[in-house]
């Protein structure tokens, strides 16, 4: 062999061997996901059921990794400034959102000329839900889900309902029922609420017919006697409240408030596939199925795929109600 194709052989050699381990160097990198401190941002004040389910997650996978997860509290402007933030962030996985329904679906369905695209994201899982609870006034003449729907079928525009004002999990819950069972709630009037614990309060006041608050809110009301509860929009009934038929036994649409984590669009696979292990490592750990029980929810474990799938359908029902 002449010199200079020795010359080339080696050049060649050379060029592919540092290839080679350029493709070993960043398969080793992302098999060391998560290599430093993770924030998660949380478009709400502390102690709502997001802010609580990200911290169980994040003191999990924290104690799991061995790396610090930390919360970001970014409240206000209805979620979108924190999504924003998030979803501009650099792909490496370390800038993630606790996501729900409320800055996802709901936006889509209650905003217009949204800063960013609801789909435009990467969907890492879905590890906790609560309920909706229909209640009423504990002096109500409804004793029953059938016959409050009754009542509302009639005499529409003699009922009220609270409200967050435009589209929020709490009145999709409602609307969802009234249209499985052809309510006009247009013909109903609207009570405004300034947050989700008031939804319920403003029904043990006596002010309104009907109210859709999160299982957790409500729950105190209902056992105390302030409140009837009629109805929880889960499959099956709620543990804390045997006696309240669900959505899913009755024929009606199911609706939870779902707490996941999402991050900007397009992550690597690597950091997608970590995030789903995590969050269904952490919905058998019973540590954490007992911290998920002390907020009021319960594991809804699903895969990005699955969350992706549940945010889309989610998204095409609550269109066609606001």
């Amino acid at each position: 062999m002449s010199m200079r194709k020795q010359r080339l052989l080696v050049t060649i050699l050379s060029g592919f061997f540092l290839l080679t381990a350029g493709w070993i160097d960043q398969g080793r990198c992302q098999q060391k996901y998560p290599m430093k401190p993770i924030d998660i941002i949380v478009p709400f004040a502390p102690g709502g059921s997001t802010d609580l389910s990200a911290r169980t997650t994040a003191s999990y996978v924290s104690k799991k990794y061995g790396v610090p997860v930390n919360l970001v509290n970014m409240p206000g402007g209805r979620g979108i400034p924190a999504t924003q933030d998030v979803l501009r962030a650099d792909k490496d996985g370390y800038t993630l959102l606790a996501d729900n329904c409320t800055t996802c679906s709901m936006l889509a369905a209650g905003v217009k000329d949204l800063p960013f695209k609801i789909m435009d994201r990467s969907f890492l899982g879905i590890m906790s839900s609560t309920s909706l609870t229909i209640t009423v006034p504990a002096n109500s003449p409804f004793k029953t889900i059938q016959d409050l729907i009754a009542e509302a079928k009639k005499r529409p525009e003699k009922m009220s309902y609270s409200s967050l004002g435009g589209a929020s999990v709490n009145d999709f819950g409602l609307r969802m029922l009234f249209k499985d069972t052809g309510v006009d709630i247009s013909k109903m009037t609207v009570v405004m609420a300034q947050s989700g614990v008031a939804l319920v309060t403003l029904a043990a006041g006596n002010n309104v017919s009907v109210s859709a608050g999160t299982t957790t809110a409500s729950i105190p009301s209902v056992k105390s006697g302030f409140v009837r509860a009629l109805l929880v929009t889960s499959k099956e009934r709620d543990p804390d409240l045997p006696n309240v038929p669900s959505s899913g036994e009755l024929g009606f649409t199911v609706v939870m408030s779902w707490n996941g984590i999402s991050g900007p669009a397009n992550l690597p696979p690597h950091i997608v596939a970590f995030w789903e292990k995590a969050l269904k490592d952490a919905v058998n750990d019973p540590d954490v199925l007992a911290q998920i029980k002390k907020i009021g929810a319960v594991p809804y474990y699903h895969t990005s795929g699955a969350m992706r799938e549940y945010v889309r359908k989610e998204v095409e029902q609550a269109t066609k109600l606001f």
